[in-house]
């Protein structure tokens, strides 16, 4: 009998997401709190029925991306994921835990992601998700803000938004 009967279907898919995840080297994703596993790059090595059991145990995990190139070059970011009981039918609960200034990052670490609110759809997955943040921190869009002050700023004088980042990170 298999263990994966007695797993509720969100985690099932989860499993199966991160079974697929190919990470690039920038790009750490961490489960888990004392007892933890790190992925990254190609991750077929993994044992997955532990993945499977932290997973389950904690229903979040974090993803770790320091960008090759922008504004946040060479510095990593936290992200937070919290899954919900319904996903993938329920996109999953993102926050950023690193203090970014940011016109697509709120000062709460929220995420304007449109992948992660009005176009979510059960076919997108966690990797889709991590490509979409690594795109706001190598991109940031100033069209629709959540952080207008950070957009105005990024438009007027892109040298005082990257000095007002820099402070953040004590550089």
């Amino acid at each position: 009998m298999s263990l994966n009967l007695c797993i509720e279907p969100s985690l099932l898919r989860l499993k199966k997401e991160f079974e697929q995840l190919d990470l690039p080297d920038y790009c750490i994703l961490r489960i888990g709190d004392e007892k933890y596993i790190e992925l990254s790059g190609q991750i077929e090595c993994y044992d997955f029925d532990l993945i499977g059991d932290l997973l389950s145990k904690y229903r979040c995990f974090s993803v770790y991306i320091t960008p090759q190139e922008g504004y946040w070059k060479n510095r990593c970011i936290e992200f937070n994921f919290k899954i919900p009981l319904g996903y993938p039918h329920i996109a999953p609960k993102v926050k950023c835990l690193t203090k970014l200034f940011h016109p697509n990052i709120d000062e709460n670490g929220n995420i304007c992601l449109n992948c992660l609110r009005e176009d979510w759809k059960p076919i997108l997955s966690i990797t889709i998700i991590i490509c979409g943040l690594l795109n706001l921190l190598i991109e940031p869009s100033t069209t629709d803000p959540l952080n207008k002050e950070a957009a105005d700023i990024i438009n007027i004088n892109p040298i005082l938004f990257q000095e007002t980042n820099n402070k953040l990170f004590n550089i």
